[in-house]
């Protein structure tokens, strides 16, 4: 069990790390995102969603 979990967290540390590297090239390549953008497109995903839910 113990083996399981360790093989477990380090999946979960390479996938992190991966996760990390992908987003510092974007940032090397001038790709990131501007946030106020990014918040505002959320609010709308989520007022999109509750319409839905509202209307079922």
């Amino acid at each position: 069990m113990m083996k399981q979990w360790e093989m477990d967290r380090d999946e979960a540390f390479l996938q992190v790390k991966a996760k990390l590297e992908r987003g510092a090239d974007e940032a090397e390549r001038g790709e990131l995102g501007d946030g106020d953008e990014v918040l505002e497109e959320l609010r709308e995903l989520i007022e999109d969603r509750q319409l839905l839910r509202r209307q079922r």
